[in-house]
């Protein structure tokens, strides 16, 4: 980081963990990073799914009853095709969500033999998972891109319901169903990222690097733990089969800024020191971002550069310190 004499402040960052490669069919364990696909079809009947954006496949058959269910599959679109004995196929598209199942009924094609038109809606904004008790609120990357609030995690959490802002004290963070707003967890790509110290910081990556994020409000399982209030899960953005890039600049100039900041205390004893300052922020933040195949159908890539150009305004002038919390 670097400092210019008008107060300015650079800072460039790298996200690595979007440069990994990412391998199709590989194993998917946690349900925090993954979804499911259940269904009814014919007794006997072969159902495939296919992922165009990958190149990922994997087949099952229907159970005597006619039940199936694919599951730890990766989020994304599928084209789910039922092959009947008769080799007569049917396919039907669906959205699979981090987290969450999916529903897809052949039970029409496999019984009756008069044509049908089927209107779905595919943009549907959290569909009722009715395989899971969970709570949970889901924003894609098209969703977050729409979405007229403040580019940051928290903001977005903001707009599920039971959750309200945190004590700003504490910094820029979210209360979960009136529960202390240092209870919450949170994920990026399955792994806890929370602050185990404070429970109230957590590391992030840029916004334009999230291709989805998950809110869990209650009734979520055991492998989100050290949680008594609410889930924030990031799924990041990743290669496809087709090569994608872009640019974008964000400007937040220092009348929409608020002149508080808040600082715990070094020595890690519990106590807060909270300092109100009239200082603005001034702040540029540029994104190049881009992925695609290495090799089809089998490795990918995905990679995202941001600069963040911060000048403060007024540094300083009238601040104090307000309070002092244990």
């Amino acid at each position: 980081m670097t400092k210019g004499p008008t107060g300015g402040r650079v800072r460039l960052t790298a996200l690595s963990l979007a440069l990994a490669a990412c391998i199709s069919g590989g194993a998917h364990a946690q349900s925090n990073t993954t979804g499911t696909i259940s269904g009814q079809a014919g007794s006997g009947d072969t159902i495939t799914a296919i992922s165009d954006d990958t190149g990922f496949q994997r087949s099952i058959t229907a159970g005597a009853d006619g039940s199936f269910r694919f599951s730890s599959l990766p989020a994304g679109r599928y084209r789910i095709t039922r092959t009947g004995p008769d080799g007569t196929a049917t396919t039907r598209e669906v959205v699979v969500n981090t987290g969450t199942g999916s529903s897809v009924s052949f039970a029409d094609a496999a019984t009756s033999t008069l044509d049908a038109v089927q209107v779905r809606g595919m943009a549907a904004v959290n569909p009722i998972d009715l395989s899971s008790v969970e709570s949970t609120t889901i924003f894609t990357e098209a969703q977050l891109d729409a979405l007229p609030v403040a580019r940051n995690i928290t903001d977005v959490a903001l707009l599920a319901p039971g959750t309200v802002k945190g004590d700003p004290r504490f910094g820029n963070v979210a209360s979960f169903g009136g529960s202390s707003a240092a209870e919450n967890v949170y994920y990026i790509n399955g792994f806890n990222v929370t602050n185990i110290v404070t429970g109230l910081a957590f590391n992030q990556v840029p916004f334009e690097a999230i291709a989805e994020q998950q809110l869990k409000t209650g009734g979520y399982g055991a492998e989100f733990g050290r949680s008594l209030g609410g889930v924030i899960n990031v799924t990041t953005k990743r290669g496809t089969n087709e090569w994608h890039g872009g640019a974008n600049v964000f400007w937040s100039p220092d009348g929409l800024s608020k002149g508080r900041y808040a600082a715990h205390d070094v020595e890690r004893d519990g106590t807060y020191r909270i300092i109100e300052t009239d200082s603005k922020v001034d702040k540029v933040v540029y994104n190049v971002y881009g992925g695609g195949p290495l090799v089809k159908d089998k490795l990918f890539f995905f990679g995202l550069f941001q600069g963040q150009d911060t000048g403060e305004v007024e540094a300083f002038e009238g601040g104090h310190d307000r309070s002092t919390i244990d």
